[in-house]
């Protein structure tokens, strides 16, 4: 297909499809709702709002050279959703990107109450990535929430996308700053990103793990896998044989350090069992040698310093 083409995408029990003018009655039943448009930047809509909306919509399906795909969300039938009709509009998605032939993209959404909780979102979520990743050949898309939207939250994750960043007092929002979460995949993530969060609650027992994911290394040292955590970031525990060392080195972000068992100098310092040592980003660690056979859960939020 070509960009100067709006398209239509179905799946398994919607419509994505361009707006037109007989969606305004549905369009304004969520965008006046109060709760709906919670976190949103606009809302409640006046009516004339809504169809200031659904025009410009409506307008930019005929523009050549696209940065936005708007789509509005049909119900296909109303199986399950006893507040809503076939053919009902209950909400709209947007597929925004940096300028034509981007290849990075942004979705946003918004739906009707009669729809939370049933999939709804992620479906067609899923399904406009999809046409983003395979249509437009986009190598990215991200997408922002607050921090109190647990649904929409895991509407993102559900789709394939991961927590990358959280943003202190980032959007005016009805005359307050809110945090926001960023939430992104590339192409290639997307399908393990589902497994993620397929698996998401989980318990694990750190005895378990001694000797697992790495061998004793010839320093004494040794090292197992946890849990990965946004912004490549990781939770490892760290075996070290007395008179073995960790390096010094820079952690891209904070970095936390607890000492489970047994006693650690850095320079003059010393750190014993029950120590929680934090490096802050960009700052370096100092280098860790152990006295005496020790047990370490190194808590890291970015990327290991020494890969840098």
């Amino acid at each position: 297909m070509t960009k100067s083409l709006m398209t239509s995408i179905k799946t398994e029990r919607l419509l994505l499809r361009p707006h037109k003018q007989s969606d305004l009655a549905d369009l304004h039943i969520y965008s006046a709702d109060p709760e709906v448009v919670k976190f949103m930047q606009w809302g409640p809509n006046t009516e004339q709002q809504s169809r200031d909306f659904l025009s410009n919509c409506i307008a930019g399906q005929s523009i050549d050279e696209k940065q936005n795909y708007d789509f509005a969300v049909e119900l296909v039938d109303n199986t399950g959703f006893p507040e809503a009709r076939a053919g009902q509009m209950v909400g709209s998605i947007s597929l925004r990107l940096p300028k034509p032939d981007a290849k990075l993209g942004e979705i946003g959404y918004c739906y009707a109450r009669s729809t939370w909780g049933k999939g709804v979102a992620s479906e067609a979520a899923e399904a406009v990535m999809k046409f983003g990743f395979e249509d437009l050949g986009l190598h990215k898309i991200s997408a922002t929430c607050d921090p109190f939207n647990f649904g929409s939250a895991k509407v993102l994750q559900k789709a394939g996308m991961r927590l990358e960043g959280f943003l202190k007092k980032h959007i005016y929002i009805k005359g307050i700053w809110r945090d926001t979460l960023l939430f992104g995949t590339a192409r290639e993530d997307q399908a393990q990103n589902k497994v993620l969060y397929s698996n998401s609650q989980s318990a694990t027992n750190l005895q378990k793990l001694q000797g697992q994911n790495g061998g004793a290394s010839k320093h004494g040292a040794q090292r197992s896998f946890v849990a990965d955590m946004f912004a490549q970031g990781e939770v490892i525990k760290i075996e070290l044989e007395a008179g073995a060392e960790l390096k010094a080195r820079t952690p891209v972000l904070d970095e936390y350090c607890l000492v489970l068992e047994g006693t650690l100098t850095a320079g003059d310092e010393t750190w014993g069992k029950n120590t929680l040592v934090h490096t802050p980003m960009a700052v370096q660690q100092k280098s860790m040698l152990a006295k005496e056979k020790s047990t370490l859960i190194i808590f890291r939020l970015g990327p290991d310093g020494a890969d840098r």
